[in-house]
Order: C-alpha cells, then sequence, then structure tokens
C-alpha cells in the first residue's frame, strides 16, 4: 500500500518550538514520514531545514524524515554532508536526503549565488556524487565528514524530464513536487524507462511525490489556493490544478489513482492551516475504505 507522509511547509503557530510536537502528532496521526522544505531566503519566516530535522528526530520514533527538497546547488556540501550524516547518526535508517535544484531565482541572488541559477542542474549531479562520496567509509584523517552507519537514500525531486532522468541515473527515488495523479500516471512509463537505459534496478527504486491536498470539511474558511498563494507569494490562480481537494473521498480517490500508477509514497502538502487534521481525515477515510 502506498504510504503517506506530511510535509512541513510552514512554521508552526507557535513558531520553531512547535515543530517537535507537530512531528509527534502527525506520526501518531499515520503520517509514515515527515519531511521539511528548504529555504534559506524567503518573504516570510520559515522552518531551517536541519535545525527542524533534529526536532523532527526527536519528536519521533518510527516514521522517517528528511528535507523535501534540499536545494543542494545553494548549500556547502561539505558542511551539509555532515549535518545529514549527523542527522543520520540521530534518526538512523529513518533518513531519506531530497535534493533539488530550486525554483527561485531571486532565492540564490539574494544568497549570494545568483550565477548558479543557470547552472544549478550541473551543480547537483555534481553535488549528489560529492555527497556520496563524503559519506563513503574512509581511513582518511582528513575527513571532515562524520560518515554515517548506512548511506541514506538519495531521492531527487523535481518534475522536469531532466529532474526526472537525474533521479534515474543518480537517485534512489524521484518525488516530483505539487503534481497531480494524471501527470503522474503518465509520467512513471517514462521513469521506468530513463531507470532501465541508466542500468539501474528498477525494484530498488522509489516512486513518490509532493500532492498539494485540501479536505475541504476541515477548514470549510480556508481557500486553499489563496493560502498556497500567499506561502509562495504568488497569485493564487497559479495553483489553481496543483490541489487536490474536495471531501475526505474525493481527495483519497485521486490518492489511489496516484497509487494505482504506481506511487510507492505520497508526501502531502497541505494547503491550510490545520496540516494535521486533515491528514487524520485522510488517513480515516482510507480506514474506511480498508486501505
Amino acid at each position: 500500500m502506498t504510504d503517506l507522509g506530511l510535509v512541513v511547509v510552514d512554521l508552526p503557530p507557535d513558531g520553531p518550538a512547535g515543530v517537535g510536537p507537530l512531528a509527534a502528532a502527525a506520526e501518531a496521526a499515520g503520517a509514515s514520514a515527515v519531511w521539511l522544505t528548504d529555504h534559506q531566503r524567503w518573504h516570510r519566516p520559515c522552518v531551517d531545514v536541519i535545525g527542524g530535522l533534529h526536532a523532527v528526530a526527536a519528536a519521533t520514533s518510527r516514521c522517517r524524515l528528511g528535507p523535501c527538497v534540499l536545494q543542494l546547488p545553494l548549500r556547502d556540501l561539505a558542511g551539509t554532508a555532515k549535518s545529514m550524516a549527523y542527522l543520520g547518526a540521530l534518526a538512523g535508517d529513518r533518513l531519506v536526503v531530497g535534493v533539488g535544484v530550486g525554483e527561485h531565482r531571486r532565492e540564490y541572488e539574494l544568497c549570494g549565488h545568483g550565477d548558479r541559477f543557470a547552472r544549478r542542474g550541473r551543480l547537483l549531479d555534481a553535488g549528489i556524487a560529492e555527497l556520496r562520496e563524503r559519506w563513503a567509509p574512509s581511513g582518511d584523517d582528513e575527513r571532515l565528514v562524520l560518515a554515517p552507519t548506512a548511506t541514506p537514500p538519495i531521492w531527487v525531486g523535481g518534475r522536469s524530464a531532466a529532474a526526472r532522468r537525474r533521479a534515474a541515473q543518480l537517485g534512489d527515488g524521484w518525488i516530483p513536487h505539487l503534481c497531480r495523479a494524471d501527470w503522474f500516471a503518465a509520467e512513471v512509463p517514462r521513469l521506468a524507462a530513463d531507470v532501465r537505459a541508466a542500468g539501474r534496478d528498477g525494484e530498488a527504486f522509489t516512486r513518490a511525490a509532493a500532492v498539494a491536498v485540501f479536505v475541504e470539511e476541515v477548514e470549510p474558511e480556508t481557500d486553499p489556493h489563496a493560502w498556497l498563494g500567499r506561502l509562495y507569494d504568488l497569485p493564487p490562480a497559479t495553483f489553481a490544478r496543483a490541489v487536490v481537494r474536495g471531501t475526505a473521498t474525493q481527495v483519497v480517490s485521486e490518492l489511489d489513482a496516484f497509487a494505482a500508477a504506481g506511487a510507492d509514497h505520497l508526501a502531502l502538502v497541505v494547503a491550510g492551516d490545520r496540516p494535521v487534521d486533515h491528514l487524520r481525515a485522510v488517513v480515516a477515510e482510507r480506514r474506511a475504505r480498508g486501505d
């Protein structure tokens, strides 16, 4: 059965101190993973992905956790490798490292790396290879990175054909962002072809998706498109096609379509102020169906 995770895309109402309790509540509600997003310069306060994941690791015991996704071309690779390795030592085999290029040119510019934006794909390719190299066991005393007890899987984000091919060639999984079931179903055969062309083991490769959801009976007063517009500082109409919305029955029906298309994991991006309540509604509906 396709499992469900929850993506924490906004600071909880009580700020950074609320990240751990939110993660614990998500795990208790049935989340198999808790994900945090990554922005270093943003138009509103947001979670620090590495610090926040430490809170998630401490507050949970069963669910997987990780970034969805690290904007790796914006980061110092040695420091990021060590941070993820240290987190892996705390969380064990629960850590999954999601990576991607990011979509916001202005964020690159504000971080002082505007020159990297046009070549961020090549930088990500090199960055994935460097993470794996730094995590590999070595007797080199000059190494500054704590090697993890087990190399965490790397899932590659992005909806483009280039991102899909990068995942097939370099990653352990693919997790495109804010997609719908019909699009995902069309992409799965292309992904399978990419994995075969790369000489990879398709059975060991994870097919995931980050899906925007909104259960209308949970927050009838909220407009999910406007909510996402405020989150991303974009017009609400940008998200008119992106959100799986409706009753719990309608939302779960589309999540089932992802599962039928071959999704192994769905990371839910709740377009509202009560993410755990939406998750509970989805889990309850799936249980009522016997899923």
